[in-house]
């Protein structure tokens, strides 16, 4: 690998410097000089390890932000295509980097693409991989509960019995002391925590269909077998309990 990581959040990558930012997203920008990150040392090395499982050759990014993750990826798994999605309207910087280093044959952003949209996410799966299935997706999008489920509706059946679905981020709204934006309370009846529990159910409730493991702010769900859709995974028939999921707080 080229990434060479200085501290937990900055490094270099085939010369140029990375850094880690948490916040002001709204003016963060990849430069020529700079690349900007929101994935910290630690989540690279679980992805690293997480290799150990198979070899990836055939990866979804649900969220690209400024571009740093999938260039940090396209240097760890050098015999991957790397495909990544976001609703942001790109940053020509990203694509100059890309070429520089040599990852633009392999490494194909889309921008303008919605989370939750599934015709142009189908689209874009059929023209990029032409029906070959995924080894991994890496969701760090929009962290909300309604749009996250819609995505893996749709790619969770691309993904190869064996092959991964990564969540990050799930906890955020149970960090203490964070201001979270009020889209999150406009839209949301429910946290993203609530998807991970709804996950952890469905290994139960549908044997043999995955495992859920979990990291700080990293849910790792290996496909056994295809799942029902999310609005059924969401109630599940457990006999003695209903789940009812989160309720917003009343104070």
């Amino acid at each position: 690998m080229e990434q060479i990581w200085l501290s937990e959040d900055h490094g270099t990558l085939r010369g140029v410097p990375f850094r880690f930012h948490n916040g002001n997203y709204e003016n963060l920008r990849t430069t020529a000089d700079e690349i900007v990150v929101l994935k910290r040392r630690f989540f690279m090395e679980n992805y690293r390890a997480l290799a150990a499982h198979g070899p990836v050759r055939r990866m979804l990014e649900v969220g690209v932000f400024q571009g740093g993750s999938s260039l940090l990826f396209a240097d760890m798994f050098p015999e991957a295509k790397i495909v990544g999605i976001d609703w942001n309207q790109g940053n020509p910087e990203i694509q100059a980097h890309l070429e520089r280093m040599g990852y633009a044959d392999r490494v194909k952003l889309y921008w303008g693409v919605s989370q939750d949209d599934r015709a142009r996410i189908e689209g874009i799966l059929r023209a990029e991989f032409e029906g070959e299935p995924l080894d991994w997706v890496v969701d760090d999008c929009s962290h909300l509960y309604s749009y996250t489920t819609k995505s893996f509706d749709v790619v969770y059946p691309h993904i190869r019995r064996g092959g991964f679905y990564a969540l990050e981020d799930w906890g955020c709204v149970h960090k203490l002391g964070r201001a979270l934006p009020a889209y999150f309370f406009e839209t949301e009846q429910k946290p993203l925590s609530a998807m991970v529990l709804e996950l952890a159910m469905a290994a139960v409730c549908y044997p043999q269909s995955c495992e859920l493991s979990l990291t700080f702010q990293q849910a790792f769900v290996r496909k056994l077998n295809d799942l029902p859709p999310f609005e059924q995974l969401a109630r599940p028939q457990s006999g003695a309990f209903d789940w009812v999921g989160f309720r917003p707080a009343t104070s």
